[in-house]
């Protein structure tokens, strides 16, 4: 026996021992005999209780966790500074001590926020593994025998350093506890992310001499938007990972209670959008957002840990707490480093959210408000604006105009692009269904005009009637029942007339006749009468003319163009003009020569 223990303390322990083995005689009744299994086996995970014992850990305000595993036992060590201390159990309405709560199936302990849980329920799952855990701390050396009653014992743990307690789990099977044991600690997965104190958990398996540890540091810290955060690096033994934790306080119903979020960093330096982590209550749930966020809340959970308790307001309450910081923090991300742009096209693949559940509709209403009401989208000029400020635009479009000509083409200094750096379905899915507007073939239409084209240099000329030629929307041609879609390129002022740009043809209700002509071959009709192509656009673009349809004159676009208009108006034309349009129109009309004159 520990001669640390006082007398005081000695005759508390025997009380509360006595008290358990009248526990006992009731537990091992027939009829009551199978409860502790039964809370043992609500645990779906094998060797669960190394959760619990780390989770115990930290409320112990350990730094350091340490896991040893032999073939036949499990040594669990950690560093924290409050020890086991044993209360009066004749006063059952005062809090219980931990050593008390150890030896219960449930807890009646006041729960401290800062901590996660106390022993009780938790700890009950090291009896898959074990029918006498010890346990060694600063005062009380004792062992749990029939899950309830404590003996102390009579010599300290071997090596056990000053103020560390150690657990002692021997397998009572051991091949079976040393292969399930051994798959949870290789499937550990950053232990240490929400833990109120322990930074560093390590464990090695003796045996196979294997070891590997986790450990978080915080790089940099700090508050912005009324949110506290900090810049980790996070260590799982060789592979780092960098992230960024969000917390804020979060008042429910029950009280004010912290939550948080984290968004993985990736090699690029840019948030991972592809994981898609856990909802955590301090170590991992079964459950899910559809997000690429990690998230902790003190939610009330089902007896074995797995899932979050449904019916709880104040787990309701912890849930759109939750959303909200995650969408909230995406303005941290934009402002903690604003060269790094970590907020760019990839918010249109965390709104992406197709599942239908109401925690992620909550979500998705969420991003859809912070994307409406904050200046969270970045443009092409890098700069950040409200989504219904922006416009969409394809691939092909996006690449060759710049933002200033966007601004020019729709005379607003204002207007830009939505920045894409990858053309993902996600965006044109968030693009049509909040109704961007968009930069694209009929849009463009409408908006150029002669004057926007004779203001830009020869290159970009060149280049913009390569762009046109190469891009299919601005040729589709469609024909239907009752009229015809020609290609919205033809009514573009996209070819040179006299130094001046033009649009090929013109539509009249349903016809459409051309504007421009090919320069006339000999002997074809006087070009005076017609608007010839440049001769230098000609050598440079005839491709580009050919798949326009422009053609050289002729007599019917004479006919067209210059004569029946004399006849459209109420006047009539003079004699002269009447002579001249009437012998034209024979010619066309008789092109055999009869001697008319």
């Amino acid at each position: 026996m520990n001669p640390k223990i006082t007398e005081s303390e000695l005759e508390l322990f025997e009380l509360l021992r006595q008290d358990k083995l009248k526990d006992y005689e009731v537990f091992s009744k027939k009829e009551y005999k199978n409860i502790f299994r039964g809370i043992i086996e609500k645990y779906p995970e094998s060797a669960h209780f190394i959760y619990e014992l780390i989770q115990n850990a930290d409320d112990a305000r350990a730094t350091n966790v340490s896991i040893i595993l032999y073939y036949d036992k499990l040594v669990f060590k950690h560093d924290g500074k409050k020890h086991f201390d044993v209360s009066d159990v004749r006063n059952r309405d005062s809090n219980i001590g931990d050593l008390n709560a150890i030896l219960s199936a449930c807890s009646n302990k006041e729960d401290d926020k800062e901590t996660i849980g106390k022993f009780g329920v938790g700890f009950k799952s090291v009896f898959q593994y074990t029918n006498h855990p010890l346990i060694y701390d600063e005062k009380f050396w004792f062992e749990i025998e029939h899950y309830i009653i404590p003996n102390l014992l009579d010599e300290d743990y071997p090596g056990r350093k000053p103020n560390e307690t150690v657990f002692v789990l021997p397998f009572f099977e051991k091949e079976k506890a040393y292969s399930e044991i051994k798959d949870r600690l290789n499937k550990l997965s950053l232990p240490v992310i929400f833990l109120n104190h322990v930074k560093k958990v390590e464990w090695t398996i003796v045996d196979e001499n294997i070891s590997h540890d986790y450990s978080k540091q915080i790089i940099l810290n700090g508050t912005i938007h009324d949110i506290d955060y900090e810049y980790c690096k996070l260590m799982d033994g060789k592979d780092t990972k960098t992230m960024y934790l969000f917390h804020r306080n979060a008042l429910t119903s029950e009280g004010k209670y912290k939550v948080s979020v984290g968004y993985f960093i990736s090699d690029k330096g840019l948030i991972d959008t592809y994981v898609k982590p856990s909802i955590h209550c301090f170590f991992p749930t079964s459950e899910k957002f559809e997000g690429c966020f990690i998230s902790n809340a003190p939610f009330l959970l089902t007896d074995n840990r797995d899932r979050i308790l449904q019916g709880k307001v104040v787990n309701d309450e912890f849930i759109e707490a939750i959303a909200k910081l995650a969408v909230d923090s995406l303005l941290c991300l934009r402002d903690i480093d604003e060269k790094k742009k970590l907020i760019n096209d990839n918010i249109f693949k965390m709104a992406n959210i197709k599942d239908n559940s109401e925690r992620n509709l909550f979500l998705k209403k969420c991003y859809i408000d912070v994307m409406k009401k904050e200046k969270i989208i970045l443009s092409k000029s890098l700069q950040y604006d409200h989504l219904n400020a922006l416009m969409y635009s394809s691939e092909s479009f996006y690449t060759f105009f710049t933002y200033r000509e966007v601004r020019a083409l729709f005379d607003n200094r204002y207007v830009d692009l939505i920045y894409i750096d990858d053309y993902r379905a996600d965006v044109s899915r968030i693009r049509k269904e909040y109704a961007v507007p968009v930069l694209d073939s009929y849009s463009l239409s409408n908006r150029l005009s002669s004057d926007y084209v004779e203001n830009q240099e020869q290159d970009w000329i060149n280049k913009f009637i390569h762009f046109l030629s190469e891009e299919p929307a601005f040729w589709k041609k469609s024909t239907f029942v009752s009229y015809t879609e020609y290609p919205r390129v033809w009514f573009m002022p996209v070819v040179k007339v006299n130094n001046h740009w033009m649009k090929p043809y013109t539509k009249n209700g349903d016809d459409v006749h051309p504007n421009v002509f090919l320069p006339s071959e000999e002997g074809m009709v006087n070009s005076e009468e017609y608007k010839f192509v440049d001769v230098d656009f000609l050598n440079r673009h005839k491709d580009f003319l050919n798949k326009l349809e422009i053609r050289h004159p002729e007599m019917s676009d004479y006919i067209n163009q210059e004569i029946l208009p004399h006849y459209c108006c109420e006047e009539i034309p003079p004699l002269d003009t009447i002579s001249s349009d009437f012998k034209f129109i024979y010619n066309y009309c008789c092109p055999i020569k009869i001697g008319f004159d």
